[in-house]
């Protein structure tokens, strides 16, 4: 959330463009979890070498349907959090801003919206549930933290959203054609 604070704080002082930022955040984030992991908290005992069992079993999701699949309750977790985020872009105030703001700034504006502040939280609600889906990535799927555990999820995410019209529903759907689609070679016998 702070991360994704900082891009929008950056988009509503200065105009800069929320996805050149964030690519440019995600290099800055990839180089310092290089750095993070040639720490001595983070490397396996009497070696330079990343942890690979990192977590915890208490930090892991619980399988759904056994080992030989990579479901996991991070996905009912998905399901809870893409209903929060439903519930708040149709139901709530502030989700009736972030939806002007994105409609039409000027237009939010001239109606009393503070298209600044909505920005930021906007951004920052972005950036806690893009943390949310890393922690599923990590917790879940991966279960240790890498180097390149990010790889290009974030570039599918993009392709994700505008499948899914940028709708939570719609993008929830999307998201989980495109597990399918990744995950099917995965599920093959041979």
């Amino acid at each position: 959330a702070i991360w994704g604070g900082i891009v929008g704080f950056l988009k509503a002082r200065t105009g800069a463009h929320e996805v050149i930022v964030t690519i440019m955040f995600n290099y800055i984030a990839s180089f310092l979890l290089l750095y993070l992991l040639t720490q001595p908290a983070f490397q396996r005992k009497g070696s330079t070498n990343p942890a690979k069992a990192f977590l915890d079993q208490s930090a892991l999701f619980p399988e759904l349907l056994g080992p030989q699949f990579r479901l996991h309750a991070g996905f009912i977790l998905a399901i809870l959090v893409t209903w929060g985020v439903w519930w708040i872009l149709s139901r709530s105030t502030v989700g009736f801003e972030f939806r002007a703001v994105g409609a039409n700034p000027a237009a939010a504006r001239t109606a009393g919206i503070n298209v600044n502040r909505a920005t930021v939280l906007v951004m920052a609600l972005a950036g806690a549930l893009s943390g949310l889906a890393g922690i599923a990535q990590v917790s879940g799927t991966e279960k240790y933290l890498s180097g390149g555990v990010a790889a290009s999820i974030g570039f599918d995410a993009i392709t994700v959203a505008l499948l899914g019209r940028s709708t939570p529903w719609g993008t929830f759907f999307a998201g989980l054609l495109f597990g399918v689609l990744l995950s099917g070679p995965l599920l093959t016998r041979r």
